[in-house]
């Protein structure tokens, strides 16, 4: 079925698959060096979800208002990040391997999707193949909040012994560990609607088979 729109998709999803590869190897590439010349990367940052939203003080941050029906706006936020240098060999080597992990993560939904998308050109996407690769990833989907939840989870946990942060102190309970993660994300709801989708294919292969066994 090689249609102009499907000839597109290949294209594009080819793009993002390779080009995803290429950009992690040159990105290895720069870290390996530096770490090899003797010069590491710095500027290591941890980011967290917060289960509140807190304000931000107004001297660092001013809100100007434009109409008079508006009063006392204030920017607030539910994301932190502690932005930090390290030479810990510990510390380097959890944070680069989450990062690979996210990436490797990444490229095996990527992998999945072009493999979905490839089997369309030759043969119809009703098979049994695509309705595993359609759970797997919709499987992959829904882990994408509560893993990200444990990564950080445990980053703040041990953050406290590396780095002391009186803010994190002060509002502990309301980093995001009294709520697991969101259920309404949109990966949990993307998540869904593909293994909605892979029940859709299943219906459609027994259907076609019925049909056939008719003829």
């Amino acid at each position: 079925m090689k249609t102009l729109s499907n000839k597109i998709l290949v294209w594009v999803v080819n793009i993002f698959f390779f080009g995803t590869i290429l950009i992690a190897v040159l990105i290895t590439g720069v870290y390996a060096w530096k770490e090899i010349s003797g010069r590491p990367e710095e500027n290591f940052f941890v980011q967290f979800k917060t289960g509140t939203y807190f304000k931000i003080d107004q001297s660092e941050a001013v809100v100007k208002v434009v109409d008079e029906q508006i009063d006392n706006p204030l920017l607030v936020t539910n994301s932190l990040s502690v932005n930090f240098n390290t030479k810990n060999s510990v510390v380097r080597i959890f944070l680069i391997g989450s990062a690979i992990l996210m990436l490797g993560y990444y490229l095996l939904m990527l992998f999945v999707v072009r493999k979905i998308v490839l089997s369309t050109r030759h043969e119809t996407p009703f098979v049994e193949a695509n309705v595993f690769r359609l759970r797997m990833l919709g499987i992959m989907l829904l882990l994408i909040e509560p893993l990200s939840w444990l990564g950080k989870t445990i980053m703040l946990r041990n953050l406290s012994t590396y780095v002391e942060v009186e803010f994190f102190k002060k509002s502990y309970d309301q980093l995001s560990l009294g709520v697991p993660f969101q259920f309404f994300s949109t990966w949990i709801i993307a998540g869904v609607l593909v293994l909605v989708l892979a029940e859709i294919f299943r219906s459609g292969i027994a259907l076609r088979n019925e049909s056939e066994l008719t003829i």
